[in-house]
């Protein structure tokens, strides 16, 4: 299990010796992936705790307007919202709450995984200009995700965001580049695993040797899986144009079902099969060089890639690698979670009785962090940038060997919990 090195305080016994509050002052935050789980906890605690100058600056996919209506309706500001409330008595308390909200934060549209982050260039100056503190949660974080995909979203874009970055900084203050890893971009390699960079070579390579080991070239990846991506898609949809989806559609939908509904069932069918197809590849590629899917193998390539770029533009980078990301323990809620990560299909499977076992064995470790000690990790970590010229900080943040939980264990809790 990946351990961690370096010992974690809380906020509250750092700033003690070093002030965290008093570090971010007036500096300019922009936040990625605010709207994902772990950035609205991220983003929630700045908000409490009155980091950093306003307002902060988010990227997010889609409208602008849209997605901060859907960010500030989520339960994970409640504390927010009784503050703001007992705070502004004059206004109803979710009128209070958005007038105050809107002043906090502004938001940009933002696609990782299109060419230029789908920003116009003042788009661009406006976001990235005179920001010290890049925060990157953004990522595709399925495990079996196509490999195309997370390349361009986990490599390519977080590569562009850099580049960003750097392009619109001033050169005597480079902000600093904080890119949440995970602690599984150590693959298939032996333990211990240190809280250093990763090597610029496969796992496999270290495991059996350069002689024996697969070519690892970084950008022959990156190339060869989009050409896959692209070819996988123009075959599937040529599949669709000569109906080859068209007796399994109608079988699917209801009789006398419109041709515009079978189209699209046929469409979500190629869609869905070009997915599995691409998935399986990247689970190939990514076992092939010692990582075990194209999550893990995107992100331990993005740290390789992003080391280099960030060493080319002068910008100081932090590495945070999380391992498995569960519920809050304390902050904003003990227990607050808004979507399904590791255990959660499994727990509430067995609660509902649609699950009676589950294979594994039950001594195996499930390596798993609470969100809000990962945002206080981030807080801290990102008042450490490394010194000029040298290579990245990185920060673990992991229990499997201070704090194992063993599947066994997680399952007597379930059953007795649900009995």
């Amino acid at each position: 299990q990946v351990f961690v090195q370096k010992v974690m305080p809380t906020m509250s016994q750092t700033e003690k010796a070093t002030p965290v509050a008093e570090f971010y002052g007036q500096k300019v935050l922009l936040l990625t992936g605010a709207t994902g789980f772990l950035g609205k906890v991220l983003l929630e605690k700045i908000l409490w705790e009155g980091l950093g100058a306003r307002p902060l600056r988010l990227l997010a996919r889609g409208d602008p307007a849209t997605r901060l209506a859907e960010l500030k309706a989520s339960q994970v500001f409640m504390r927010l919202r009784r503050r703001v409330a007992l705070d502004d008595g004059t206004v109803s308390d979710d009128e209070a709450f958005d007038r105050w909200f809107s002043a906090q934060v502004h938001c940009f549209s933002c696609d990782l995984e299109v060419d230029g982050l789908g920003l116009t260039d003042d788009d661009k100056q406006a976001a990235f200009g005179g920001v010290d503190i890049v925060m990157h949660c953004a990522a595709r974080v399925s495990w079996d995700e196509r490999l195309d995909v997370a390349i361009r979203a986990n490599i390519l874009g977080s590569r562009q965001l850099l580049a960003a970055a750097a392009g619109e900084a001033a050169k005597q203050r480079p902000p600093v580049f904080l890119h949440i890893s995970s602690a599984f971009v150590h693959g298939m390699a032996p333990r211990p695993h240190a809280e250093m960079v990763l090597p610029k070579c496969s796992i496999r390579s270290r495991l059996e040797g350069t002689a024996t080991a697969p070519r690892f070239d970084i950008e022959e990846i990156i190339s060869a899986a989009l050409a896959e991506g692209a070819r996988t898609d123009a075959e599937f949809a040529d599949a669709v144009t000569r109906g080859a989806f068209r007796e399994d559609a109608l079988v699917r939908l209801p009789p006398g079902s419109s041709p515009e509904n079978v189209q699209a069932m046929e469409q979500r069918m190629a869609e869905r099969r070009a997915r599995t197809h691409l998935s399986q590849h990247g689970i190939d590629v990514a076992r092939r060089h010692g990582w075990w899917d194209p999550y893990t193998l995107s992100k331990g390539m993005a740290e390789m890639c992003l080391e280099m770029d960030a060493k080319e533009h002068g910008l100081p980078l932090i590495v945070v690698r999380p391992s498995g990301i569960s519920s809050c323990v304390r902050e904003p809620m003990p227990g607050w979670i808004d979507c399904y990560l590791l255990n959660e299909p499994i727990i509430e499977a067995t609660g509902r009785g649609q699950l009676s076992a589950f294979p594994g064995r039950t001594d195996s470790v499930i390596d798993m962090v609470p969100a809000d000690i990962v945002v206080n990790l981030i807080l801290v970590a990102a008042t450490r940038p490394p010194e000029s010229g040298v290579g990245p900080e990185v920060y673990q943040c992991s229990s499997g060997d201070i704090n194992p939980v063993h599947q066994g264990d997680m399952a007597q809790w379930w059953y007795q919990y649900f009995r």
